[in-house]
């Protein structure tokens, strides 16, 4: 409960729950309930519902289980049937919501009194699964402006304007919906106008200009050589098949990824940063010590 109630004083979870709730409706799986509503939950809950819970969704119907190893097929199938034999429980049917739409821009500050930095979030929704074409153009795009220090946005905001020390971009939403884009930021509250105008500055220049064919040959080679490397141990390789499966693809999807990732052309990833990111769309989160037109509390 303790940590539920820090999360009150938390911009980057106030902050990523206002943004979900900006681009979802409620009852999506992407849609985030309040602090205080996740808090009233849990105080609410009672044993009855948890048992309820666990006999109806916890079984054998629709789990997924992957082994990587020197196993004996035939001795193992058979130790599987005994060990699972009694438990019968699971659902199979698919999840059932309201899909998002692309929303309109907007901007909202979610303001918490005496924190040192705030935290900007930028997104819109998008739409992309996983197993959509344009996922893995879109995806090289995204990993160009915001991943890790080699991202645009660390060598630009992070870097030269010396304005944070934590900037990144990425792709969010449950496995079996619709996806959404997304920057996230922290700035001191007297730079944060300041924070958001960079930000700004190289989201509408990645949009506007993509990325350029040097850029994308580094990320094929940096994401394919870190494939690679995550396979080379059974418990990288077991996490990764069943990360596909749970995404709609084959577990043989893992030979064809890198060659997914190779083929990828410098049209296809900008043609999928246009299609998918409207800059008069662009959804603000502002949440820390900040009033409620952004500024910096006195």
């Amino acid at each position: 409960m303790e940590i539920r109630r820090q999360d009150l004083n938390d911009p980057g979870e106030r902050g990523s729950i206002a943004l979900s709730q900006a681009i979802y409706p409620k009852g999506n799986p992407n849609y985030s309930l309040t602090v205080e509503d996740n808090i009233a939950n849990i105080q609410n809950a009672t044993l009855d519902e948890v048992k309820a819970f666990h006999k109806k969704y916890f079984g054998t119907a629709s789990m997924r289980l992957v082994i990587v190893g020197d196993t004996d097929g035939a001795n193992l199938n058979a130790s599987l049937k005994k060990s699972f034999k009694n438990w019968n429980g699971g659902v199979t049917e698919k999840l059932k919501f309201e899909e998002a739409a692309k929303s309109p821009s907007k901007t909202e500050v979610v303001t918490i009194p005496e924190k040192p930095s705030a935290e900007l979030f930028v997104g819109q929704f998008t739409g992309l699964k996983r197993a959509d074409a344009d996922y893995i153009p879109f995806f090289i795009g995204n990993y160009t402006l915001g991943a890790g220090f080699a991202g645009r946005l660390m060598q630009t905001v992070r870097d030269n304007d010396g304005l944070t020390y934590n900037i990144s971009s990425g792709l969010g939403g449950n496995i079996e919906t619709g996806g959404y884009w997304f920057v996230n930021a922290s700035f001191n509250p007297n730079l944060f106008q300041k924070g958001l105008d960079a930000t700004m500055v190289q989201v509408d220049k990645w949009v506007k200009n993509g990325i350029t064919a040097e850029e994308l040959e580094n990320k094929k080679t940096n994401l394919i050589g870190s494939f690679k490397v995550g396979m080379s141990t059974t418990s990288g390789m077991a996490r990764t098949i069943l990360s596909f499966i749970e995404r709609g693809l084959e577990p043989n999807y893992i030979d064809q990824y890198p060659k997914d990732i190779d083929k990828a052309t410098l049209q296809q990833v900008n043609d999928a940063i246009k299609k998918y990111i409207q800059l008069d769309k662009m959804i603000i989160i502002k949440s820390g010590s900040l009033d409620k037109d952004g500024n910096p509390l006195k």
